[in-house]
């Protein structure tokens, strides 16, 4: 939406710049030198000379076209809250104009007689249904489905925070139990223990020492019975 904004700027700034008056532009003006840095970087992206930007506050009136340039570059760094800025102007000037015109009405009433007195309670009737609604009574369609995203957005932030924390958990634990086993195995010896139960006891494992010593007597032993078989033979 805000790419569609900014294509379109220089539209939206022909259209509304003719509603800004003179402060108005050099507030606008003073936002974006914030924003560019230099004057030399500002007039260029300005699209005006030093010149124009310098005799702002000089000249009796601003011309449209500087008018159009000023809001156009708003629109282009601060699209949010350059388009806000206008329907808060328009309103103003609406207020403005039926201001006036409820007081014209006004005064026509005073010399108003017969069948123009009919005319001016249809024509005041007109009026109240026409502006009876708020602006945004006219937009309820797009409110109500921003209303219904930001609902389904910010439950989809809670329900990704709540995985985090649970995965954070989860994944804790079995670390934490991991480096205990690490822990555990590094610190057992040749004895392999055995939780002692009425059904379990400790194993000692043979040691290299025992291995040898008893593969040495089953070959003195398996010695000792060829010899013997041998003499039954002989005999």
């Amino acid at each position: 939406m805000v790419g569609h904004v900014l294509s379109i700027s220089k539209t939206i700034a022909e259209h509304f710049a003719e509603s800004l008056g003179k402060a108005e532009v050099i507030e606008r003006v003073k936002m974006l030198e914030r924003k560019d840095g230099t004057v030399k970087d500002f007039c260029e992206a300005l699209s005006v000379d030093k010149k124009t930007l310098y005799d702002l506050d000089k000249v009796k009136s601003i011309k449209l076209a500087t008018k159009v340039k000023v809001l156009k570059k708003a629109l282009e760094d601060h699209p949010y809250y350059t388009l806000r800025f206008i329907a808060r102007k328009c309103k103003e000037r609406t207020i403005d104009a039926l201001s006036i015109y409820l007081t014209m009405l006004r005064d026509k009433v005073l010399s108003a007689k017969g069948e123009e007195l009919n005319e001016i309670r249809k024509e005041l009737n007109d009026v109240k249904e026409e502006f009876s609604y708020a602006p945004l009574e006219h937009l309820s369609e797009i409110l109500f489905s921003i209303e219904e995203m930001l609902e389904h957005h910010e439950m989809h932030v809670r329900l990704h925070e709540t995985f985090v924390r649970l995965s954070a958990t989860l994944l804790g634990s079995v670390l934490r139990g991991l480096l205990s086993y690490v822990e555990s195995s590094a610190r057992n010896t040749s004895t392999i223990a055995v939780p002692s139960t009425p059904f379990t006891q400790t194993y000692e494992a043979p040691s290299p020492t025992d291995i040898s010593k008893a593969e040495e007597r089953r070959i003195m032993h398996d010695a000792s019975e060829r010899t013997l078989m041998s003499t039954v033979s002989t005999q």
